[in-house]
């Protein structure tokens, strides 16, 4: 397990909180399209999805989908970034998948953040519980699976 990555892909969330959603894998909205509630870069991205954000990146790559032309798959890419079997992603990677209380604490602000009822200030609040719940079960899953490789 490369726990260096997984606390990058954290820390990517940190520095912006409207970027995650663990329902996306990655998604990209232009200018013109955005809201309120989209980030300022324009991505969104899922915990996986960060990691090929990053990936891209590391390889100087401009279009993380540009990483799924050699075939490989969304779960391929983050399980090599995280160094993780394919087989425990999903403890990850699926907030269903997440034992509590994480998966009722994320799935709660997740609700509240998408039925739009709070302005921006509120919504971005939100949003950094929802990461910093992410953060919580990142830790929670580095413990409970030290020493796991691919």
């Amino acid at each position: 397990m490369n726990v260096k990555n997984l606390h990058r892909a954290i820390q990517y969330f940190e520095q912006e909180p409207l970027r995650l959603d663990m329902g996306e894998w990655l998604r990209y909205k232009p200018a013109g399209n955005r809201n309120s509630y989209d980030p300022p870069c324009g991505t969104v991205a899922c915990l996986a999805g960060s990691a090929a954000i990053l990936t891209a990146k590391d390889k100087g790559i401009e279009r993380p989908f540009d990483l799924l032309n050699d075939g490989s798959t969304f779960t391929e890419i983050a399980a090599a970034f995280f160094d993780l079997p394919a087989d425990v992603c999903d403890k990850l990677f699926l907030v269903g998948r997440w034992p509590e209380p994480y998966y009722a604490l994320y799935s709660k602000f997740t609700e509240d953040f998408f039925n739009g009822r709070y302005s921006p200030e509120l919504a971005a609040y939100i949003k950094k519980q929802m990461v910093y719940i992410l953060r919580l079960r990142v830790n929670d899953f580095i413990r409970e699976h030290e020493g796991i490789t691919t």
